[in-house]
């Protein structure tokens, strides 16, 4: 098994995808887990990292940047830079 399985379990990861840093004002990052069908978003707040996950009814929690990163590069996820009242519209702010 090599470095690169060890420390990435064995699952398929991308790196192509938009970040955390690709979002600009009003925008945030949408994941949907293309096996799961579940749905979430980051954004940088405050200089942290918040996630509004779909199993959480979309509340807010700080998580790391690494996680997000890690998340957001896995193969089953994908990942895109969409306006922040997708969010909303989720949070039933809309």
């Amino acid at each position: 098994m090599s470095t690169e399985s060890k420390r990435t379990g064995g699952v398929q990861r991308h790196t192509d995808g938009p970040t955390l840093a690709d979002c600009g004002d009003g925008e945030v990052l949408w994941c949907r887990d293309s096996e799961s069908g579940l749905e979430w978003y980051f954004e940088s707040r405050d200089g942290q990292a918040v996630r509004y996950h779909e199993l959480f009814d979309f509340e807010a929690s700080v998580v790391l940047r690494g996680q997000v990163d890690l998340i957001c590069s896995h193969s089953c996820v994908d990942v895109d830079v969409v306006r922040r009242w997708e969010l909303e519209r989720e949070r039933g702010g809309v």
